[in-house]
């Protein structure tokens, strides 16, 4: 038989099991209530802007320069832009702030990238950005870590191919040749880039291997530049059109 005291241990634990399992129960409850409530906060909440958003609004308060601080949220960014400006011009940070050249997918249209307005958006961002950014970033432009600029160098070199490849097929009716697109690469390396990075792209370009073949492929997907495509020497296409009608062979 079970004492009287054992039946009130057992009564106890039971007690004690019925609490945990009702403490569990309210702690799941309360989580899901938070989650739903959050989830309903960050729907009410506007999507993160992206780079050319927020270079596009901060280029549009230059009527009220006084006023205007350097940008906390383009901060992270400015180093790599002003280091791309640096390299290059303006427009090929526009550019690359809209996504041209630099993945697979169709971030934006071919509309959106020629869009004059946005474009002249986005520079007037670029130029403010240099103007109020701190010195110790533009003066340390150049001495970033070494894959950063091997890899915006070479960001350099495809926007400048990419707009040789349509001269050379809408002035000339050429098609270039993977040898003759790789050989031009080569010597449209920025010369202020450091020697030791000019010397290594220039290597990863002329060498005739595996990884130098797939970035000719790469480079044919990302810049949307289209085989068999060929333009008859001088023919007259809309500005917007020119700019995906690449031949490529």
């Amino acid at each position: 038989m079970t004492s009287h005291s054992e039946e009130a241990i057992l009564q106890e634990i039971a007690e004690t099991q019925k609490r945990q399992r009702d403490l569990s129960t309210a702690i799941k409850s309360k989580a899901k209530l938070q989650k739903v409530e959050c989830e309903g906060v960050s729907a009410l909440k506007p999507q993160v802007d992206t780079v050319a958003e927020l270079l596009q609004k901060f280029g549009a308060t230059s009527d009220a320069c006084s006023e205007i601080g350097f940008p906390d949220q383009l901060a992270q960014h400015a180093p790599t832009l002003l280091l791309i400006l640096e390299l290059s011009s303006s427009d090929v940070v526009v550019s690359y702030a809209l996504g041209q050249g630099r993945t697979h997918r169709e971030d934006m249209s071919a509309g959106q990238l020629w869009d004059v307005d946005l474009r002249s958006g986005v520079a007037a961002g670029i130029e403010w950005l240099y103007i109020l950014a701190p010195e110790e970033v533009t003066a340390s432009l150049l001495e970033q870590d070494e894959k950063l600029m091997y890899r915006l160098g070479r960001y350099v070199v495809e926007h400048k191919l990419f707009h040789w490849t349509i001269k050379q097929n809408c002035e000339s009716g050429v098609s270039p040749k993977n040898r003759q697109l790789k050989t031009q690469a080569a010597r449209s390396i920025p010369t202020t880039l450091p020697a030791k990075i000019q010397t290594q792209l220039r290597n990863f370009f002329l060498n005739d291997d595996r990884t130098s073949r797939y970035w000719v492929h790469s480079f044919c997907k990302r810049w949307k530049v289209k085989p068999r495509s060929r333009l008859q020497a001088g023919e007259n296409m809309d500005s917007k059109l020119v700019e995906t009608k690449v031949s490529w062979l």
